[in-house]
């Protein structure tokens, strides 16, 4: 979960992250057990979540590789070969899925010159983080004012809570999800 997506309505793409918790559960299965049909139900939520955005297409490749890397135990030693064989089916399936939807953009950039200078984007200040568009959380963010922040990035505090009570009781330790 990320805090644009959370909050922003006026990018409407952003809302459609479906698919994500599938992907991300699918990579779960194939990480505990892989298997052939594992592998295309991560190709396939990766391929349709991709689709909502180029952005989610990147978000939802970082969140894959990180919750892979953080996960050590699933895919070092002898289980390793067998997991990266199945992830390496499940990468070539969705660049043909994704092909298709890809190319006009590869054509846009390298024919027609259409580039996106890296100083045209512009990042998230840690006034961003702490402030919230919710009525929920309005008390929140009152402080806030002050920053003239343009971004609410803040996910609330019902979310910091069930965060907290993960740490506490110690699942966030025990379960490796």
């Amino acid at each position: 979960f990320n805090g644009p997506t959370l909050t922003r309505l006026p990018r409407l793409q952003a809302q459609h992250v479906e698919f994500l918790p599938v992907a991300l559960l699918a990579l779960d299965a194939l990480l505990r057990q892989p298997r052939v049909r594992t592998a295309f139900v991560l190709a396939g939520a990766f391929s349709l979540q991709a689709l909502a955005s180029f952005h989610l297409l990147i978000f939802t490749a970082l969140a894959l590789v990180s919750a892979t890397v953080a996960r050590p135990e699933a895919w070092l030693g002898r289980r390793g070969a067998r997991v990266a064989a199945y992830l390496l089916l499940a990468a070539p399936v969705a660049v043909i899925a994704l092909l298709p939807y890809m190319l006009p953009y590869w054509h846009a950039h390298h024919n027609a010159g259409l580039v996106r200078p890296l100083d045209w984007v512009t990042g998230a200040t840690w006034g961003d983080y702490v402030t919230t568009p919710s009525r929920i959380d309005e008390w929140w963010s009152d402080w806030n004012e002050r920053w003239h922040v343009h971004i609410p990035l803040f996910p609330g505090v019902l979310a910091l809570a069930l965060a907290g009570v993960a740490m506490v009781t110690g699942v966030a330790v025990r379960d490796p999800r």
